[in-house]
């Protein structure tokens, strides 16, 4: 029958083998926590990406739309114009710029909106990318840390069987399988077991 020492040790580094196999599990979880979270926002950053593309696409088609749209009316005011004998001078020219100014300003309107909205999804996307990259760099953190944690429970359950063993003396030899010689004594105590005086 084990003496109670050696029982005390055994159950110490057991319950520090568990633990630290404990945090190393828990920094795994982590880590792969990180890499799911860092995918996601990637494909957020994608998305964000298309949608720019998208903005510029619409800008451009309604800004054609707008320019064919002030084509019309700059035609059909030229034909109400010469319907009516209206010479093409003077204040005529000056509606007809004014119409035509005005258009073009609407095409630019247009397109400076649709490339103001593609450049904030893109500053978005970037970030989410940034993001992803801080995200993975805490999951290997966390990996890392929790290695480290599992390291220092190991040394500190090591630490505690040679505190137990320098204490009591417990099994002396009788843990690593028979006594060391006609007696045992336990480190650092200067007492010896097993032998008389």
């Amino acid at each position: 029958m084990c003496d109670p020492v050696t029982i005390m040790a055994a159950a110490t580094v057991i319950g520090g083998g568990v633990s630290a196999y404990g945090q190393i599990q828990q920094g795994n979880a982590a880590a792969e926590a990180a890499r799911y979270q860092a995918a996601v926002q990637r494909n957020n950053a994608i998305m964000l990406d298309n949608r720019a593309e998208e903005e510029r696409v619409k800008g451009d088609f309604e800004a054609n739309q707008k320019r064919r749209e002030v084509a019309r009316i700059l035609g059909a005011q030229r034909a109400g114009a010469g319907a009516s004998g209206v010479e093409m001078s003077g204040s005529f020219l000056d509606v007809l710029g004014d119409s035509a100014t005005q258009g073009a300003l609407d095409v630019a309107m247009l397109r400076y909106n649709a490339e103001t909205r593609a450049r904030d999804l893109e500053f978005d996307a970037d970030n989410m990318r940034a993001q992803s990259e801080l995200t993975m760099f805490e999951g290997r953190s966390a990996k890392r840390a929790s290695r480290i944690g599992a390291f220092g429970t190991l040394l500190g359950t090591a630490s505690s069987v040679s505190g137990m063993w320098n204490t009591h003396g417990g099994g002396g030899g009788k843990m690593f399988g028979g006594r060391l010689g006609n007696s045992t004594t336990a480190y650092g105590s200067g007492k010896s077991y097993g032998s008389k005086g």
